[in-house]
């Protein structure tokens, strides 16, 4: 694509890179043999970030560096033109006070990126549970009408909408009801889960873990990686993903550019 820059050979294959491909475009890089750090721009909204991988002291010395090289009469952050940063767990405060408090980014959450393939992945126990796992459509309207609602209920601020047509829809439907739900986003050599809902009333018997486990199942037959980002404090999710064969791929704190 016109623009972009090339990803370094030594982190072409790390699997959030190879994930993201096509997600997002790197405009400018910056890398060490132990980090690794790029302004992106989101290929659908435009939204220019910046992401930096690696352990914390390098990722922190790196950081150091490119912030320098943004000059000093505006925050390093609105010198790169970046409105959010995602950076390796710790390497924010392994960086210098001065650098962080030059940044002009604040704080957002904690979260996880998990990754699984083919071979990894755990089929769990068959739910305790009148019902079955379905494909819900999103060219029909009653399956649309019925992710919303259980959207609406349990996860109102999701950004898998049951309108996106690049999303494929797995339930667990029983009685013509909608007990849980999961999404899978195809990207060209991955594809990520999200809007995963289970019905408060639905819950501990399995029926999540069923449905994500088929979401995953068949998005591993389309893609060679299946992948999904959750907060760190979710102990009740990370407990399933575990569970189900996806691993901790990179530990993130997330940040947005203050007036941004």
């Amino acid at each position: 694509m016109t623009g972009a820059a090339p990803l370094p050979d030594a982190w072409a294959a790390h699997p959030l890179l190879v994930a993201d491909t096509g997600r997002w475009v790197p405009s400018s890089v910056w890398s060490t043999h132990d980090a690794f750090l790029a302004v992106v721009s989101g290929v659908e909204s435009g939204v220019r970030s910046l992401l930096g991988l690696g352990a914390p002291a390098p990722l922190a010395a790196l950081l150091t560096q490119v912030a320098a090289e943004s000059g000093a009469d505006t925050p390093w952050a609105a010198g790169l033109d970046v409105t959010r940063a995602s950076f390796t767990r710790g390497a924010w405060e392994a960086a210098p006070a001065g650098l962080r408090a030059h940044s002009g980014l604040e704080r957002v959450s904690n979260w996880d990126w998990f990754v699984a393939d083919a071979g990894s992945l755990r089929t769990p126990a068959a739910p305790d549970a009148a019902g079955a796992v379905e494909r819900l459509e999103a060219s029909r309207r009653a399956d649309v009408d019925r992710i919303a609602a259980l959207h609406a209920e349990v996860l109102p601020t999701s950004s898998f909408t049951p309108d996106r047509t690049d999303v494929t829809w797995t339930g667990w439907v029983a009685g013509g009801e909608l007990l849980a739900v999961a999404g899978a986003a195809d990207r060209p050599r991955a594809s990520q889960l999200g809007g995963v809902a289970t019905h408060p009333t639905a819950r501990g018997r399995g029926i999540g873990a069923a449905v994500v486990s088929a979401a995953a199942r068949a998005a591993a037959e389309r893609r060679e990686l299946v992948c999904l980002g959750m907060y760190a404090d979710n102990h009740a999710a990370r407990g399933l993903y575990t569970r189900l064969g996806f691993a901790v791929g990179q530990e993130f704190t997330s940040f947005e550019r203050a007036g941004g």
